[in-house]
């Protein structure tokens, strides 16, 4: 059985916040995923507050008779795939912000590996997902779960 602390609890309450203030809701008889990329601190202690940095809601892939000839739709709309695609982006303007003040509240530049920048010891990435991924990763997490 997986079992959560309290900073687990109140992330994914932040999260689902986030996403009812967006105002979006699945058309009747449809249902979407969410996920969600946050970065927090490891320390209980520290000032850094969790910060929401990708949200998404996707449907997995279209139906094969909704894809249009013309090849101008979005087929990969996976929950997972937008936040990660999501989550880059923030990444990258954190880099250009980090560049432009000298500092980051959540990225180092690591002066070992030739300046590359990095996330500051002691913050960690979570990834939220409304419910299990699909495929082989579904497969071994209700296997796993099983034991």
């Amino acid at each position: 059985m997986v079992s959560y602390h309290d900073s687990d609890v109140t992330l994914i309450e932040q999260i689902l916040e986030k996403y009812h203030s967006l105002n979006h809701k699945p058309n009747d008889g449809a249902y979407t995923i969410l996920a969600a990329l946050a970065l927090s601190s490891a320390d209980p202690h520290s000032d850094l507050s969790p910060q929401i940095i990708a949200l998404a809601a996707g449907c997995k892939c279209l139906p094969r008779d909704r894809l249009p000839e013309q090849g101008d739709a979005l087929h990969d709309s996976h929950a997972e795939v937008l936040a990660r695609r999501s989550a880059r982006r923030w990444l990258l303007e954190e880099i250009q912000r980090y560049v432009e003040r000298g500092r980051s509240r959540w990225l180092t530049r690591d002066t070992d590996s030739g300046g590359m920048f990095r996330l500051k010891d002691g913050v960690g990435l979570t990834m939220y997902i409304s419910t299990p991924p699909c495929k082989m990763a579904s497969d071994l997490s209700i296997a796993y779960q099983q034991c």
